[in-house]
């Protein structure tokens, strides 16, 4: 069960990353 949680975990993590780098170039590009 502690595999698959932090296989969760780690998945959720990769996800906020990809968004705020997203987030960093919009920002970038914007001003």
């Amino acid at each position: 069960m502690a595999v698959i949680w932090l296989n969760q975990s780690l998945r959720i993590l990769d996800i906020v990353i990809t968004q705020g780098a997203s987030f960093v170039d919009f920002l970038r590009y914007s001003f």
